[in-house]
């Protein structure tokens, strides 16, 4: 069924595959599927754009995963397993793929042992034939978490004159963005408002070792410096 009537170019077969053919703009819009017996009904849902190639695929519909690192993803593409008659393939927007992890079929996409970097838009783009101007597209968009990472590189001494100034600077990232903070000692000194510890007008009593800490709920990193 659909909000709307059915495009007069489609059919529906006996086993419930609804075929649309010499597909136009104004037939996209949802579509639904409606299976009952005498126990109850289910009804599955798929939203079905129509776009010319050259249109922004940023702007077809999309969902959204969101997984933790180092496990297998599966991404399904909801038109492919819904239409017939379309050979579907799969895109990342903006990036490569992921080398050497992956595992393409028409209706999936398997990503093996994901990473944050792996984080990103996907496509599955159908076409009905190799010469028909039209394609149908639905984007994926995949968010790899895992344990906060401190990515600043120098955190070696740092030497500074009695009344001078020094700055670090600690980079915390995630996904999910971790907490970032010094310690100096047992003591907290700074607070993830700021991932930037600053001494200015420095004291004999500033000299010693200091600690930042990234921290998000699947963990942690620590990295020191001397000042």
């Amino acid at each position: 069924s659909r909000l709307e009537s059915l495009p007069q170019s489609s059919r529906v077969d006996s086993n419930g595959t609804l075929t649309i053919n010499d597909v136009k703009t104004e037939d996209g819009g949802q579509y639904s599927c409606t299976a009952k017996n005498a126990l109850g009904k289910k009804t599955h849902s798929v939203t079905l754009k129509v776009e010319s190639q050259d249109e922004d695929p940023s702007e077809a519909p999309s969902t959204g995963i969101v997984v933790v690192n180092d496990t297998e993803v599966v991404l399904t593409c909801s038109l492919c397993v819904l239409l017939r008659g379309f050979t579907f393939s799969w895109e990342r927007i903006g990036a490569e793929m992921p080398s050497g992890r992956i595992d393409r079929s028409d209706c999936s996409l398997v990503i093996r042992k994901a990473i944050v970097q792996d984080s990103g838009s996907y496509e599955c783009i159908g076409r009905y034939k190799s010469s028909f101007p039209s394609v149908l597209r639905e984007v994926i968009s995949l968010t790899v978490t895992g344990p906060a990472r401190i990515t600043s590189s120098f955190f070696g001494v740092k030497i500074v004159a009695v009344g001078g100034s020094v700055e670090v600077k600690c980079d915390g990232v995630g996904p999910p963005a971790p907490e970032v903070y010094w310690i100096k000692g047992t003591t907290r000194i700074q607070s993830n408002k700021s991932e930037t510890l600053r001494i200015t007008n420095a004291t004999l009593q500033d000299s010693g070792d200091y600690v930042c800490h990234a921290v998000n709920y699947l963990g942690s990193q620590v990295k020191g410096t001397k000042i």
